[in-house]
């Protein structure tokens, strides 16, 4: 007997023993379970943060603006409930103890964790954002072993898809503003929305047996019809008017000339051209065939200009974007501004840029430039033979519109818009590329 009260009593000596170890195992699992807990909360205001800021990306004039900040902080600390909110740089913040830090970045910069370079599909894309929410969390039972608190962290993306909104005419009082009032026109946009902001009661004009065929016609005031024009669907008057939605490009900076009055001359042949500052504009004529190199076209003053005189000129870079050109167009006092100018009888197959600062846009006017006012009209008349894959961003001038069906996805944005012949506007850009975007942000990652 003797024997078995001393086996209790070594017993009861190793379950003493045994208990702070075992206690501590028990509230380290209760720690660890808690920072599981509150990790799915800050992943799901990471991700509410993105979704909010994202729905901002279309009404922000530039990449990264205030209001980005202002909608993910509110969704963090408004909708998520996360207490003493503050923004945050650098992609691993670290907050003070019980407070919550969040960062935003338009466009994305921080790869997420355990990615190496290049494997963000969206790394330095406009159209998505990204948010870092780190929480300091108090532990419980880890702070006998010195660890006080921990940092809890979450990264999310998202963006906002392809617009199907193809026509923004910008002329709040044009009397008409889109102009179809003569000729034989149908203007097909089967898979997008025309927008009228004109206030005017005659905003369109549209006469004969003239046609649209849209998803949806959008104007602030109303049309007048003469003759028995066909307008599918019906129009919507007293619209709400629809800002620039491409405002938020950033102007290039002008360099010094690399080119001054470039044209193509006499004679026939095929020629390459390379990005660059083409003062007094660029003019091909006269039956040659000319190549552009990918990048940056600057026409400052002297405009666009392709026509034939008895051949055909012609204008690539594909079409399909790939090697994709953007020309931006301005003028200064030495070289006056001067619009674009597409004959008709031409050969044109060019394609704006598929990534980087100006992914999707193929023609960009400079709104202050001097001279660039709706009395300076661009004329797109190329017709089955004019392929022009991207955006047409003419936002205080006219565009004369008489483009055939070649085009796979075409955006204009113009002060005034006058169309003739059979002429076609569509969306079938690839996903995500289009450079206007819907206001619903979905999850990118």
């Amino acid at each position: 007997m003797t024997r078995v009260r001393n086996e209790s009593g070594q017993t009861l000596i190793f379950v003493a023993l045994a208990m702070p170890v075992v206690l501590g195992f028990m509230g380290l699992g209760i720690d660890v379970g808690y920072m599981r807990y509150v990790k799915r909360q800050v992943q799901m205001a990471a991700d509410a943060a993105a979704m909010a800021a994202a729905s901002e990306i279309s009404s922000c004039g530039t990449p990264g603006c205030s209001a980005l900040t202002t909608a993910a902080e509110t969704a963090v600390s408004t909708d998520n409930s996360f207490p003493n909110v503050t923004q945050s740089t650098g992609c691993s913040p670290s907050p003070s103890a019980g407070a919550t830090v969040v960062l935003v970045n338009n466009p994305p910069v921080c790869l997420p964790l355990g990615n190496s370079a290049g494997q963000d599909p969206h790394n330095g894309n406009n159209g998505y954002v990204e948010t870092i929410v780190a929480k300091n969390v108090g532990t419980f039972f880890a702070r006998v072993f010195g660890a006080n608190s921990a940092t809890i962290s979450a990264r999310a993306e998202a963006g906002v898809g392809n617009s199907k909104n193809c026509l923004y005419v910008l002329d709040p009082t044009g009397a008409p503003s889109v102009n179809m009032a003569s000729g034989s026109i149908k203007l097909e946009m089967p898979t997008c929305n025309m927008y009228i902001d004109s206030s005017s009661s005659d905003a369109l004009q549209i006469g004969g047996d003239n046609e649209i065929d849209a998803t949806s016609i959008q104007i602030v005031g109303s049309y007048q019809k003469t003759g028995s024009p066909t307008l599918t669907p019906t129009p919507t008057t007293g619209a709400a008017s629809q800002s620039d939605p491409l405002s938020y490009l950033v102007k290039p900076t002008v360099g010094s000339c690399t080119y001054t009055n470039y044209a193509t001359g006499k004679g026939q042949g095929t020629k390459t051209l390379t990005a660059g500052t083409y003062c007094g504009g660029i003019s091909i004529t006269n039956g040659w065939s000319v190549n552009l190199s990918p990048g940056l076209y600057i026409l400052e003053g002297g405009g666009l200009n392709i026509s034939g005189s008895g051949t055909t000129s012609s204008l690539s870079t594909g079409g399909d974007g790939s090697g994709g050109v953007t020309f931006f167009l301005t003028g200064n006092k030495t070289y006056a501004y001067a619009p674009v100018n597409i004959g008709s009888g031409v050969t044109v197959n060019i394609g704006a840029p598929t990534s980087g600062t100006y992914a999707g846009i193929l023609f960009f006017q400079d709104s202050s430039a001097s001279g660039a006012t709706s009395t300076s009209v661009n004329s797109f008349n190329g017709g089955s033979t004019c392929t022009l894959n991207g955006a047409l961003y003419f936002p205080t001038t006219t565009v004369d519109y008489a483009n055939g069906n070649s085009s796979e996805y075409t955006l204009v944005v113009a002060y005034d818009f006058n169309v003739s012949g059979n002429s076609y506007i569509q969306t079938n850009w690839p996903a995500g590329e289009s450079p206007v975007k819907n206001t619903n942000a979905v999850l990118g990652e």
